[in-house]
């Protein structure tokens, strides 16, 4: 981005549209996992495991682990061999983090919250899309030999 006055560089420029909508918790948190799966690529076994994530984060704020048993998945319809796949999937992705004790995982915090806002953005670039350099901009910017301003 250019000023066209003083010739100065602000940086480069994107266009970003935002829209708001207002959403009960259900939705929420369809949203957020829809978002999470297109963001990250979450396996259909790893989402299954993070909405019972999710549903513990949102069930205890402010507590940073959870306890994921076979047993429990299975009470919201999981199959075990899901879960085990599941849990594995979120370990490698780094949205769990394994403890000495047994079925106790760390949350990373950096995909789940227990706020009451989300926003993903997603961002596009033309391929073989290049910014012009300085030494273009400068030229650009310079007034013409015999041209008046």
């Amino acid at each position: 981005m250019v000023v066209n006055a003083t010739g100065e560089i602000l940086g480069s420029a994107q266009a970003t549209y935002v829209t708001t909508e207002e959403v009960d918790q259900t939705r929420f948190v369809k949203l957020f996992l829809d978002g999470i799966r297109q963001t990250v690529g979450l396996s259909k076994a790893g989402l299954a495991v993070f909405e019972i994530v999710y549903a513990q984060m949102r069930e205890n704020p402010g507590v940073d682990q959870v306890t994921l048993t076979q047993f429990g998945a299975g009470k919201v319809g999981v199959p075990a061999r899901t879960y085990q796949r599941g849990v594995r999937d979120l370990v490698e992705r780094e949205f769990l983090f394994c403890t000495p004790a047994a079925n106790i995982f760390f949350v990373n915090i950096q995909f789940m919250f227990n706020g009451n806002r989300l926003n993903f953005i997603k961002s596009f670039h033309l391929k073989d899309s290049r910014e012009p350099s300085q030494t273009e901009l400068d030229l650009d910017a310079s007034p013409q030999l015999g041209h008046e301003p």
